[in-house]
């Protein structure tokens, strides 16, 4: 990550997304490009109609739109205004955890 220019996405990195639930259980993707529809590629087999995906962001990116695609409940949680928990039990630490390690 040394060398990089660029904080977020650019032309510089690969859009990786990480999916991790409660239990533990990870799944990462090295997308073509982090639009909705590579996305949703990813999620619909991975996650149940029942599911609550949170993604970070303010609710309008690609994981936001993939999820109302896909009827599954969505929670962002926006981590720039200082928002790290919604409602005491929707967060996205464990998956920036990994995410983080995976970088390194």
């Amino acid at each position: 990550m040394a060398g990089l220019k660029k904080r977020g996405l650019s032309q510089e990195q690969v859009p990786v997304l990480v999916v991790r639930d409660r239990s533990g259980a990870t799944s990462d993707a090295t997308l073509p490009k982090d639009d909705r529809r590579e996305v949703e590629a990813v999620l619909k087999p991975l996650l149940p109609r029942n599911a609550v995906l949170c993604s970070d962001g303010g609710g309008k990116g690609p994981t936001a739109v993939a999820a109302r695609e896909m009827g599954v409940a969505h929670r962002a949680i926006n981590l720039s205004k200082g928002v790290c928990v919604l409602a005491g039990v929707y967060h996205i630490q464990n998956a920036n955890a990994y995410h983080s390690r995976l970088k390194e």
